[in-house]
C-alpha cells in the first residue's frame, strides 16, 4: 500500500493485513464492537449494506494510499456508486432491497480505475482494480 514502509502492510486503523490466499484481507464489519481492536464499522461511519469482510487485491493497494481507500470504501458503503451507469446505480439500489452484488467504479487520485464489489451474501467486500477480477 503506498505510504507504508517495504515488508509492511496495514490498514484501517493500523489493522495489520492478513493473507488469505492472494487477497489481504483489511478487516472485518462483522467484528464484535466490544473487541479490544477499534471496529470496521467505528471507521466506516454510514452504511446503506453489510460490507462483510473487507479484502483488497495487491493491485488495487498499490494504487490507494490508506485515506483514499478509508474514503472509496466509506463512499460505496454510502451509496455513493462512483462513474456507475445509470442502470448500474438503479442496480445497486435494487440490490441493497433485494440482496444481490453490489458494484461501484472510482478512479483514484493517480488516475487508475478501482472497482469495488460487495457479494450478494453480504460476506464480503473487495477495492480490485478491473484487471484483477
Amino acid at each position: 500500500m503506498k505510504g507504508h514502509s517495504e515488508g509492511k502492510q496495514f490498514a484501517f486503523g493500523g489493522w495489520p493485513l492478513e493473507e488469505t490466499g492472494n487477497m489481504p484481507i483489511i478487516g472485518d464489519t462483522t467484528v464484535n464492537k466490544n473487541a479490544t481492536h477499534e471496529s470496521i464499522n467505528r471507521i466506516i461511519e454510514i452504511t446503506k449494506f453489510s460490507l462483510g469482510a473487507l479484502g483488497a487485491t495487491p493491485g488495487a493497494l498499490e494504487h490507494l494510499e490508506e485515506q483514499e481507500l478509508y474514503d472509496l470504501v466509506q463512499r460505496h458503503a454510502s451509496g455513493d456508486w462512483g462513474n456507475c451507469s445509470e442502470h448500474d446505480r438503479e442496480a445497486n439500489e435494487d440490490a441493497i432491497r433485494t440482496g444481490a452484488r453490489i458494484f461501484s467504479i472510482y478512479q483514484s487520485k493517480s488516475g487508475e480505475k478501482i472497482w469495488i464489489i460487495t457479494e450478494a451474501s453480504r460476506a464480503s467486500t473487495t477495492v480490485l482494480l478491473p484487471s484483477d477480477y
